[in-house]
């Protein structure tokens, strides 16, 4: 009987290693396959990321030519030249004052 018993023993054994390694490798597949789905969706996310990036960076590059454009301007001059014609316009404006006077 103890040759018996060994056979059994070894089969109950060898049955439980084999359901313990068939759900082990069975949760590795849905593990890699899960994987798997968030590597691709990952993947696009990264894509779409990419495009914004070079999207902004163009706009970043217009936004730096027209500050620039801002800078060029001769704020300064425009100021003084606008100061000098309302000047002007006040001293036409008397000498007509002058001449309307009746």
């Amino acid at each position: 009987m103890t040759i018996t018993n060994a056979i059994d023993v070894t089969g109950s054994i060898a049955l439980v290693i084999g359901a313990v390694l068939f759900i082990l490798s069975r949760t590795t597949k849905d593990t890699i396959r899960q994987q798997t789905i968030l590597i691709s969706a990952q993947k696009e996310r990264l894509d779409l990321l990419e495009l914004q990036h070079v999207e902004n960076a163009r706009k970043i590059g217009e936004m730096q030519g027209q500050l620039q454009a801002y800078k060029e301007l001769p704020l300064k001059q425009i100021a003084e030249s606008l100061n000098a014609l309302a000047i002007n316009q006040e001293s036409i404006i008397k000498i007509l004052n002058k001449g309307v006077k009746v």
